[in-house]
């Protein structure tokens, strides 16, 4: 966060101890002898951690880290400092004083949670666009304001990360909010009860104004092609009776064609009214005209649509909201 790194640079106290703390870090790391002497130390003290950290001037974490690890090898740390191995080479080292020591546990206490949420934005896989503004509202609401219990340079580093996070974001208000809104999880919680009617407004026009988008559906040409026809046997062809020449004159040919159409419009028709049910007895006698409808307008129907999702209740933060659109 780059409020963070402001915090950091524009305090003197703050800087003073970190150009201490590197040019240690820095040595340690220069020199093979006091690198393999502090890895001994370490292990004797039962350190499960060995290696000092150098902050990187493009991440603040890394300072935050570097101060951390600092402070956890500090008894090791000066233990190799004094050994006589290297004691002729760390006369340009100034070491912490107790108060800067306490300085930079203040330090690392007011970054942890910062830290802690960095780690969780750059590890997430769900959309993070939509909960910059909760971040935002808990770091100015808790994380970043001030106690008694603080000390005067935390309460001046919150300060100075508070104000600078504060102006963040203000030419992205209106996306961020309408980002936020569509999220399942948070909804309109993070806007005040003023904006949230103008912020559901404003995705209702939105959504009104949208193009339509055609999708084209691919559709597998179906194999099954019998018909109740299909089904029907072969009709047989009824010869008349040969007892008698007068007989035989009055017989007409049977269209045998003819009789087994009508014979299958009869059966497709039964099979149709026994398969459609109501809708084939009564579906010309009963019906309702589509322009006898009510018909809403696209705004109307946007709005509609947002009430229902209004009216859902927030989803855990540890489902995808994309999911849950789906």
């Amino acid at each position: 966060m780059v409020g963070a790194k402001y915090g950091l640079r524009d305090m003197n106290s703050v800087s003073r101890i970190l150009a201490r703390v590197r040019r240690v870090v820095s040595f340690f790391h220069r020199s093979t002898t006091a690198a393999a002497l502090l890895k001994e130390k370490t292990k004797q003290q039962g350190f499960k951690n060995v290696k000092l950290l150098q902050d990187v001037p493009t991440r603040w974490n890394s300072a935050c880290d570097m101060l951390e690890r600092f402070l956890e090898l500090q008894p090791a740390i000066y233990a190799a400092l004094v050994a006589k191995e290297i004691r002729s080479n760390v006369n340009d080292i100034s070491t912490l004083s107790e108060a800067d020591i306490t300085i930079a546990e203040d330090i690392v206490s007011c970054l942890l949670p910062l830290k802690a949420i960095t780690t969780v934005l750059c590890t997430e896989k769900m959309p993070t666009v939509s909960i910059i503004l909760p971040l935002q509202r808990k770091l100015l609401t808790s994380v970043l304001v001030s106690t008694e219990m603080d000390s005067d340079v935390i309460k001046q580093m919150k300060k100075a990360m508070a104000s600078d996070l504060e102006s963040r974001y203000s030419n992205k208000q209106e996306f961020l909010q309408e980002c936020t809104a569509l999220d399942p999880r948070f909804k309109v919680s993070c806007v005040n009860a003023e904006q949230q009617h103008e912020v559901y407004h404003r995705l209702a026009v939105e959504a009104a104004n949208m193009k339509p988008r055609l999708v084209s559906v691919k559709v597998e040409p179906t194999t099954s092609t019998t018909t109740v026809a299909d089904d029907l046997p072969a009709l047989p062809v009824m010869l008349p009776d040969m007892e008698s020449a007068d007989a035989q004159s009055d017989v007409k040919p049977v269209d045998v064609t003819t009789t087994s159409t009508k014979i299958t419009s009869d059966l497709t028709t039964q099979s149709s009214c026994a398969s459609g049910g109501l809708a084939s007895i009564l579906g010309d006698v009963v019906f309702i005209k589509e322009e006898m409808l009510p018909k809403k307008s696209n705004l109307e129907q946007a709005i509609f649509e947002i009430d229902v999702f209004k009216g859902h209740a927030l989803i855990p933060m540890s489902e995808d909201p994309l999911v849950w659109w789906i």
